[in-house]
């Protein structure tokens, strides 16, 4: 624990009491980073004229990173915002498959 850490929980009365803190404390922090990442996600849209795989890799990469937070988006969903992501005219290749 740092130092600063280490003084905050010096006089706790029970380990319990401890562990509870720090789940909260750290459950905050996961739940800041979570919304971060899925705001870059719905906000993330491929510039006109631009490469797709580029854009898809960056997408994926916004995907997976909600499941390393025990929040973990379903195949189906992820596909979904990738072709929301897209432009107008690319979207509607999914359609004609």
């Amino acid at each position: 624990m740092n130092s600063d850490l280490q003084k905050q929980y010096e006089n706790v009365a029970s380990p319990i009491e401890m562990i509870t803190s720090l789940k909260a404390m750290f459950r905050e922090q996961a739940r800041t980073e979570r919304y971060q990442m899925v705001k870059s996600l719905v906000e993330c849209k491929l510039p006109k004229d631009a490469p797709v795989s580029p854009h898809v890799i960056k997408m994926m990469g916004y995907i997976d990173n909600p499941g390393k937070l025990d929040c973990p988006i379903s195949q189906e969903l992820a596909i979904d915002i990738i072709l929301r992501s897209l432009a107008v005219e690319l979207r509607s290749v999914h359609h004609e498959l």
